[in-house]
């Protein structure tokens, strides 16, 4: 009983962190590219692609490093990083999109994104 407790618990903790970085990152959508970049911090790719009708790519990865391997959740021994990729579309100096994948994501506030 107690271990279904929890599995609900940390899946209710990670829904909400989802809900959350959703409301940040979605809330961008609309706004200028170099808001994006004010709020973010500095891409680490940009690409634009003319066969998309210029389409321009502003990818974002964040790393959480987790443990030291003697400490870390998955008793392994082994020191791993969560990742969250996060990736914007714009076209015309204008967020159209995003999309993020990778574990960290949404952990404790990751991304930081500025108001």
């Amino acid at each position: 009983m107690r271990a279904l407790f929890l599995v609900l618990l940390l899946a209710g903790c990670a829904r909400d962190s989802t809900a959350a970085l959703e409301a940040k990152l979605g809330a961008l959508v609309g706004r200028p590219v170099t808001e994006l970049a004010a709020r973010m911090g500095a891409p680490r790719v940009v690409e634009r692609n003319e066969a998309a009708g210029g389409e321009t790519v502003l990818a974002w990865r964040i790393v959480w490093p987790e443990g030291d391997g003697w400490f870390s959740r998955w008793g392994s021994g082994e020191a791993r990083n969560l990742v969250c990729d996060i990736t914007f579309t714009s076209r015309d100096g204008r967020v159209t999109g995003y999309r993020y994948t990778g574990e960290a994501c949404g952990w404790g506030g990751l991304p930081a994104v500025l108001p």
